[in-house]
């Protein structure tokens, strides 16, 4: 009897490593794609300069084109890419450019992100320290990407509801090659 309580007990031990590392894997390219995502989304915004200002030599964004080209890029991630069942959206994008910083949000139902003046975006932390590595940076775009979805893990105890991925997208100036009057040096 003793060799058949400690065979069950370890096919039960083998069952949950083995269903814990199948979520693990769900979740790792859950994680992976939606990393992917916010590249898109930093680098579709990134591409929203305003013509004008550029022509002039500054880099300046068109604010309301880039955040609408990144909440395109985030709902095709959603439509096409997303594999686990969202119940709540959050975007969070924050950038520097010659005219100074700016920020922008957007959610969807069932979001617990409160996104406010302060900065403070639910359990996603500040937004201060989201764009914290391109303080020195000339011309930037940073976005936080977070999606709420039910628990990606099966087994008892490990509770992963929510996954946040940023990434950024920076422009530099070449002052080297050009002065800004738009003669070549």
């Amino acid at each position: 009897m003793k060799p058949l309580l400690i065979f069950l007990a370890l096919l039960m031990v083998f069952v949950m490593m083995l269903s814990f590392n199948a979520d693990l894997m769900r979740y790792s390219d859950e994680a992976a794609g939606l990393k992917e995502a916010a590249g898109e989304c930093a680098a579709a915004a990134a591409l929203s300069l305003e013509p004008a200002a550029y022509a002039g030599g500054r880099l300046v964004f068109d604010r309301c084109e880039a955040a609408n080209r990144a909440m395109e890029a985030f709902d095709w991630y959603l439509d096409k890419m997303c594999r686990v069942r969202v119940t709540g959206t959050y975007l969070v994008m924050k950038g520097h450019d010659d005219s100074g910083d700016w920020w922008f949000e957007a959610g969807s139902a069932g979001d617990t992100g409160n996104g406010g003046s302060d900065g403070s975006i639910g359990s996603l932390g500040s937004l201060g320290s989201i764009a914290a590595f391109n303080a020195d940076s000339d011309c930037f775009v940073t976005v936080c990407l977070y999606i709420k979805t039910e628990n990606l893990f099966s087994v008892a105890g490990i509770n992963m509801s929510e996954i946040c991925r940023a990434s950024s997208y920076e422009l530099k100036t070449a002052p080297e090659r050009f002065d800004f009057s738009g003669a070549l040096l």
